[in-house]
């Protein structure tokens, strides 16, 4: 039997907390490393003052300050502690005060310390792989050998994860472990005595501070729970809700339903959204209007502003004529005439050549030796693009001032930022020698404050993070946005997808899915997305496929999304925000999906938002097997049970065994069919049962009867 767990806190996580995290606060066992100079630095040094500042009741920050007397070096750790959740965070920032340059350096860990817990096990994520190998989480003893991550080319969650656990079977507690860092971070364990030795920081740090510059470490998020990974998950999830999601208004991001543009066609030899009017975007608001949809926000992507036809070439953000006669402006009141939102893409960061600020200001681009770059694909390169220096502070200022300019002009609700290039080997060749990693800590503060900046001078407004999908998702980057677009991988790969939305589910609780569908009539799915995107790119003028085998594909590519989305797509889908893959104004089968499932979805997204989340299956993505998922809103009494079956499922039946309250009685009820069944509690916990076809789904909802 699965009784319903309290996820609240409680005094023996806070107590573990205290346990694991002693001598953290006080300055001479301040969880922090470097090398200075010749003599290696563990905590704060040279007569350090503390102070404490209570911010709100749940919130207390620590100030540790102490300045060396020979070099004028400051180290300031700030520490925040929490009365209302087990979690425990800080930042040290490193600033020359003096008028001579610091002695070197080196290896500086925003996080050196032995955590006791018997015979520890790691659990530890892939990130975004931008493949069907994404988002998988392993587990592995913690050992006397060093065990190292890294993500690669400076997207902190690509190809690696800045998000684990560190977990005791035995003892039935742990700890959540979030490196804040979004750049090139590292994390290395191993066992060191009766405990375990986590080191956490920039990868790279080996240089000196001239006068005034400061570095900064990594946010370190630590997050004490006693019991199972399950109720770690979920004492996670009501944390992030708590303090990290960015609110509006006093709320919390709500749940949207997305619409795209269906009257515009997409145009032969261009890209993305290149083709698209805002004359198209008025009818399409329309259409949805008079299909009886209730849209939340019009997502206009890549290709909007002066481009020719190849959304790549960005660096010139104006909006390109006359396809937007009058300006962004213009699509906004279109729709604020329907009550819905609209987002904006946008990627300052890359600029190609011969765009404006290209031309412009060519001393705040940073180049890279040799004359490719890979961005996540084998098959994306962007050879001619550079990366604007935001760490740069004129630069960042000026990018600053144009994008919020443009923002307020315009009164875009929504901003999403993309980030197609790999950083890393940007920074690594223009770092001045001595000083490697430097160029990176100014960026990654440059990229922070522009954020911060954003949200500061466009009240109301909130930040989409992407970044070729979900590679730059760590959790400084969370605390001023969310991850509508988690990956550029699986959008219609429905046991791909399933996989991934487990893993958001249980770190991620807001995040955008999209309903659509990309399997073969005879169930298979296109081998990788490599494939899908040279379906997209062969629409371009950049890219010529002349060979017979190529338009085949091709075709074939085209008959497999050319469908309708169906109801199982929409099942596959489930998110707190979600896209409907409409593909034209006429499309009266996708349309009246939509409709169907419209109010169940957003019954759905709001227990998301408020509910704890269980996985009833485990983890896999098989289309041979079923996904069965709970979500349960302990305080209002109510929930939903989802059922879904790969496309090849063997099985016909399935019995879970939900979290539930044996005392009380529950009404569960079928929207789609309409069946309803009375069950009490103890009957619900020795099985529920459900009976699906291949390729189906159904959502239970239930409340206490």
């Amino acid at each position: 039997m699965k009784m319903v767990p309290d996820n609240h806190p409680g005094e023996q996580d806070f107590e573990l907390l205290r346990t694991l995290t002693e001598g953290f606060c006080t300055p001479a066992t301040f969880p922090i490393s470097f090398w200075y100079g010749e003599k290696k630095q563990t905590g704060v040094p040279w007569h350090a003052t503390t102070s404490w500042k209570r911010i709100d009741s749940n919130l207390t920050h620590l100030i540790i300050k102490s300045t060396d007397p020979e070099t004028g070096l400051e180290i300031k750790a700030a520490c925040e502690q929490y009365a209302d959740f087990p979690v425990l965070e800080w930042t040290v920032y490193l600033t020359n005060k003096g008028e001579q340059n610091t002695p070197p350096i080196r290896d500086l860990m925003g996080m050196d310390a032995v955590i006791k817990l018997q015979r520890p096990l790691l659990q530890y994520g892939s990130g975004d792989r931008i493949g069907n190998k994404g988002y998988e989480f392993f587990e592995r003893p913690i050992a006397d050998d060093v065990f190292e991550m890294q993500p690669v080319g400076g997207k902190c969650c690509n190809a690696a994860f800045p998000y684990m656990r560190i977990v005791s079977a035995e003892e039935q507690m742990g700890f959540l472990l979030s490196v804040g860092w979004p750049g090139q971070w590292k994390a290395q364990l191993s066992l060191q005595g009766s405990g375990t030795l986590v080191k956490a920081g920039q990868a790279t740090t080996s240089f000196y501070l001239k006068p005034g510059e400061t570095v900064r470490t990594p946010r370190m998020t630590m997050l004490a729970f006693m019991g199972d990974e399950r109720r770690a998950t979920n004492l996670w999830r009501r944390w992030y809700m708590a303090h990290v999601i960015p609110k509006n208004g006093g709320k919390s991001t709500q749940p949207m339903l997305i619409a795209g543009n269906v009257a515009d066609p997409k145009k032969e030899g261009y890209s993305e959204c290149t083709g698209w009017t805002h004359k198209g975007i008025a009818e399409s608001l329309n259409v949805y209007d008079r299909q009886g949809i209730q849209y939340d926000l019009f997502w206009l992507d890549a290709g909007w502003y002066d481009c020719g036809r190849w959304w790549r070439h960005t660096g010139t953000w104006k909006e390109r004529q006359p396809n937007y006669p009058d300006g962004l402006l213009g699509v906004k009141q279109s729709c604020d005439a329907h009550g819905i939102k609209l987002l904006v893409w946008f990627e300052p960061e890359r600029v190609f050549k011969g765009t404006d600020i290209e031309r412009q200001h060519p001393e705040w681009l940073l180049r890279k030796n040799g004359d490719q770059e890979l961005i996540g694909r084998d098959t994306e390169h962007s050879p001619e693009s550079s990366l604007f220096n935001i760490g740069n502070p004129e630069a960042c200022a000026y990018l600053s001032d144009m994008i919020c300019e443009f923002l307020k002009r315009n009164h875009i609700d929504w901003y999403r930022e993309d980030f197609n290039v790999c950083p890393l080997p940007y920074w690594e060749a223009n770092d001045e020698v001595g000083r490697w990693g430097m160029l990176e800590n100014q960026y990654v503060q440059g990229y922070l404050k522009f954020w911060d900046e954003i949200l500061r001078r466009n009240p109301g407004i909130q930040i989409d993070s992407c970044a070729s999908g979900g590679c730059r998702n760590d959790l400084e980057t969370m605390r001023r946005s969310v991850p509508l677009h988690y990956s550029d991988f699986g959008y219609g790969n429905h046991p791909v997808k399933m996989g991934f939305e487990q893993t958001m589910h249980e770190w991620f609780p807001y995040f955008k899915s999209n309903a659509m569908g990309t399997d073969y009539p005879d169930g298979s799915y296109p081998t990788n997305e490599d494939e899908w995107d040279e379906w997209e790119f062969a629409r371009s003028a950049k890219c010529e496929r002349e060979d017979e085998d190529s338009k085949r594909k091709e075709a074939e590519k085209k008959d497999a999304v050319a469908r309708s989305i169906d109801f199982y797509d929409f099942y596959c889908a489930l998110a707190p925000a979600i896209v409907p893959a409409i593909g034209s104004a006429e499309d009266e089968e996708g349309f009246a999906v939509v409709r169907a499932m419209q109010d169940s979805w957003r019954k759905a997204a709001g227990i998301m938002l408020r509910g704890d989340f269980y996985a009833l299956t485990k983890y896999h993505k098989d289309a041979e097997k079923w996904w069965c998922r709970q979500f349960d809103d302990p305080e209002r009494g109510e929930g939903f049970l989802l059922f879904v079956t790969g496309n090849r499922c063997a099985e016909d039946i399935q019995t879970v065994y939900p979290y539930m309250r044996e005392e009380e009685d529950f009404l569960f009820e079928n929207r789609q069919t309409g069946e309803q069944r009375r069950l009490t509690g103890k009957e619900v916990l020795n099985g529920f049962q459900e009976n699906l076809s291949p390729r189906s789904g159904s959502i239970w909802f239930y409340r206490k009867a």
